[in-house]
C-alpha cells in the first residue's frame, strides 16, 4: 500500500486536489464515481484496468463484472460515511478494494474515491481487512471448482498424492486436474503454474480463505 494512501485513510472526504497525484502511479488504478455510478475522474492505470479508456459521465456498470459493480454498489448504498478497505480478486489478481467518500461540497454530488491495487503478499497491516469472497477471477475464470482446489494445493507444494489425500480424490483423478490447469494456464511445469499463482497473489490467501473463494465460483 502506498504512502499517499496511508495519508488519505485518515482523510473523512476526498478532494479533487488529493487524488491528483495518482494520476501518474502505473499500478493503483484510481477512479471516482457518483452514487448513480457515473464515473468522475479516472487516473490511467484504471483505463489499462477496465482495458478502456472511459469518456467522464459514463456508468461503471459493465467495466467490472459483477462481482466488483455489486461490492462498489453495496458502498455506495451503505451511507459513504468513512473510508473502508476490503481484499477481493479483481482481473484476476487479489487486490486491495479502498474507498473515500467524495467530498460533496468539491464536486456537487456524493460518492466514492476507489483505489484497487495489488496485493500480492499478505502484509500485516492487511489483518482487519474483510475477504469479499465475491471474485472476478480474470484468467482463472475457465478453472472449474475442483482445478481452482487444486491449483492453490499445487502451488503450495503438495504432491498430487497429498493433495488427493486432502481433497479424498484418487491420485490419478488430481493428475488430470493439473493436467487440465496448465492446459488451462498456458503453462508447463510445476514451477510455472506456482509463478501464476504468486504473480496473481493465488497464495497470500490462506486455504480457508481460497476455498470460500472457490465455493462463489460460477
Amino acid at each position: 500500500m502506498n504512502n499517499l494512501g496511508y495519508a488519505m485513510q485518515s482523510d473523512s472526504f476526498v478532494s479533487p486536489a488529493m487524488y491528483a497525484p495518482l494520476d501518474g502511479l502505473p499500478h493503483s488504478a484510481a477512479f471516482a464515481i457518483s452514487t448513480r455510478q457515473e464515473l468522475l475522474w479516472s487516473n490511467a492505470a484504471f483505463a489499462s484496468l477496465v482495458g478502456q479508456k472511459p469518456a467522464m459521465g459514463s456508468s461503471l456498470l459493465g467495466m467490472f463484472p459483477v462481482a466488483v459493480t455489486r461490492q462498489l454498489e453495496s458502498a455506495l448504498l451503505g451511507g459513504i460515511t468513512e473510508p473502508a478497505s476490503v481484499v477481493q480478486m479483481v482481473r484476476g489478481r487479489r487486490s486491495y478494494v479502498r474507498t473515500w467518500p467524495l467530498d460533496p461540497a468539491a464536486f456537487g454530488t456524493r460518492g466514492l474515491f476507489v483505489m484497487i491495487e495489488p496485493a500480492l503478499l499478505r502484509t500485516p497491516s492487511e489483518q482487519t481487512f474483510p475477504l469479499v469472497v465475491a471474485s472476478d477471477l480474470g484468467e482463472l475464470e475457465p478453472l472449474s471448482r475442483r482445478e481452482l482446489e487444486v491449483l492453490w494445493f499445487t502451488a503450495a507444494g503438495l504432491s498430487a498424492a497429498e493433495t488427493a489425500e486432502t481433497l479424498s480424490r484418487s491420485v490419478r483423478t488430481v493428475e488430470n486436474h493439473i493436467a487440465s490447469v496448465h492446459n488451462k494456464l498456458g503453462v508447463s511445469r510445476r514451477a510455472e503454474l506456482t509463478r501464476f499463482a504468486v504473480e496473481h497473489g493465488v497464495l497470500a490467501f490462506t486455504r480457508e480463505e481460497w476455498a470460500k473463494i472457490v465455493e462463489q465460483a460460477a
